[in-house]
């Protein structure tokens, strides 16, 4: 279903203004730096780009995870690194590079994620270290399970204070204050979540996905094809805890051992060793998802107008077809009136939004987790 007619849809705002970019543009933080190769190297994503939606997606996926559209024939590129742009305080690269603040402190970031595919999608970076992507947390557990709590903390306490803590968001999504007498700890905030990590990743900053239930209409069925949570790519929160937690408690790390990082050679480590299943991980936060959305999903047929029926658009009542409707037309304008990314907008109705507060003087200055 597209093409959302629902008037009454929910939108929280930002609590909090924010300054401008530290530096302009990242081409001209690129020529200050021309003589720094690490630097340099740092700054880009290895990825492939949608031919339709033009989002950077992971080098290693068959199909867009934004639009659906297939990547089979998409030559792999590189990209800016957009959220480490984010942490220098870089203003813009091909398009402002505007954050949907919703927490941040010295040592992390939380935004919402302009490609939302829930009612509540936040992504969360650290801000004092380089982290290309999850790996590197095997490569030393005890510092890894620390900044993976960090992040996911961070993003929980975000979502508490800035959706959980809207009685209209509260009313549209949960049943309102009779069915929650309280507001959940971060801990417990974590059945109605889906959180984790991809690897490989889009982009080549650590960052903690946290997706709260319900998913949109558009990537709900997306999720059903297996366009989300890819088998094997995305990481539940709860597998990389329980495995940090028991390579520290093992004193235990792949740095030495697996130089390489070799993801699927970490997974079955850990089963055999440990007895930590990803399987069993992966397919619990699959059934959890299913339960939110059934829990907490407020559309109903008659609140759109369309049917989708793969690329092919249909009006939802009388059946027939709208070849001159595009879905990603459709799914572009529902996630906008769905989600608060960059709320309240501006006076030309586009998303607001700023820099971080405490960006770090110089990139050499980050903790690099990669020497």
């Amino acid at each position: 279903m597209a093409g959302l007619t629902h008037d009454m849809l929910p939108h929280v705002r930002r609590k909090t203004s924010l300054p401008n970019p530290k530096r302009d543009s990242i081409e001209q933080f690129r020529d200050y730096f021309r003589k720094e190769p690490k630097v340099l190297e740092m700054l880009l994503n290895k990825v492939k780009v949608c031919a339709d939606c033009k989002k950077p997606c992971a080098y290693h996926q068959e199909r867009c995870n934004s639009c659906g559209s297939s990547l089979s024939q998409v030559s792999i590129s590189h990209t800016d690194n957009i959220l480490l742009s984010f942490v220098l305080g870089i203003g813009k690269g091909k398009f402002p590079f505007k954050i949907s603040v919703r927490f941040q402190d010295e040592n992390c970031l939380c935004f919402d994620d302009p490609l939302s595919v829930s009612a509540v999608h936040l992504c969360c970076v650290p801000a004092q270290e380089y982290v290309p992507d999850l790996r590197y947390l095997f490569g030393r557990p005890r510092r890894g399970r620390r900044m993976l709590e960090l992040l996911y903390n961070s993003a929980a306490k975000a979502c508490l204070e800035n959706y959980w803590g809207d009685e209209s968001f509260q009313e549209f999504y949960l049943g309102g204050k009779v069915k929650w007498k309280k507001l959940l700890t971060e801990s417990e905030l974590f059945v109605l979540t889906a959180a984790g990590m991809n690897y490989p990743p889009s982009q080549y900053q650590l960052h903690v996905q946290f997706i709260h239930g319900p998913l949109l209409p558009f990537h709900y069925a997306l999720f059903l094809e297996g366009g989300h949570f890819h088998y094997k790519r995305f990481f539940p929160y709860s597998f990389l805890l329980a495995s940090l937690n028991a390579l520290e408690d093992d004193n235990r790390d792949f740095r030495n051992s697996h130089p390489d990082y070799d993801m699927d050679l970490i997974i079955d480590e850990m089963e055999k060793f440990y007895g930590i299943s990803y399987d069993k991980h992966w397919h619990a936060m699959i059934s959890q998802i299913k339960q939110m959305q059934e829990t907490h999903a407020p559309w109903a047929e008659k609140d759109f107008e369309y049917r989708v029926v793969g690329n092919q658009v249909f009006d939802a009542q009388a059946g027939f077809h709208h070849p001159g409707i595009t879905v990603k037309s459709l799914q572009t304008s529902d996630v906008k009136r769905i989600q608060s990314y960059g709320r309240p907008y501006d006076t030309d109705e586009k998303p607001s939004g700023g820099s971080y507060n405490f960006p770090a003087e110089n990139p050499k200055e980050l903790q690099d987790w990669t020497e």
